[in-house]
């Protein structure tokens, strides 16, 4: 949250004027990548982590870090370009672990019911540049489109 106390960045709220005029801005889109972010490492299956590990935060299709500030975007993007995200999400990979398919249509489900208020989220397959090929493969994404 940012607040401006009389038109003044982080001045204390003390300092109104009688006349003046207290504003707080609320990043909440922050919020639903943040909970988002953690929401796929949590439900992602672990073998060596490399899967967990590599969800990618995309805004306008730039490369964000999504533990770090957020820039303004129309839309941002989470997709993992390892090799095997695909055959996870369809439940194609024999893993130890239970409810370890659809991690990206899970996490949107979820999303969607508590964020549905600020953002568009939809669960949909893009184009990812996997790591070690020359070519792109349709990986599972989450799209967040701020309302």
């Amino acid at each position: 949250v940012e607040v401006f106390v009389d038109g003044r960045r982080g001045a204390p709220l003390a300092s109104v004027r009688p006349d003046g005029v207290i504003v707080a801005e609320f990043d909440i889109i922050a919020d639903a990548v943040t909970w988002i972010a953690d929401e796929l490492k949590k439900r992602s299956p672990v073998l060596k982590g490399r899967y967990r590990d590599n969800h990618v935060l995309l805004a306008n299709n730039a490369h964000v870090n999504p533990a770090g500030r957020l820039p303004e975007a129309e839309e941002y993007v989470f997709l993992s370009p390892t090799p095997y995200a695909r055959k996870i999400e369809m439940g194609k990979m024999q893993m130890r672990v239970k409810d370890t398919d659809r991690v990206y249509q899970r996490v949107n489900a979820a999303a969607r019911r508590r964020f549905s208020n600020i953002a568009r989220i939809n669960f949909t397959y893009r184009p990812a540049f996997v790591r070690g090929s020359r070519k792109s493969e349709r990986a599972p994404a989450i799209t967040i489109r701020p309302r």
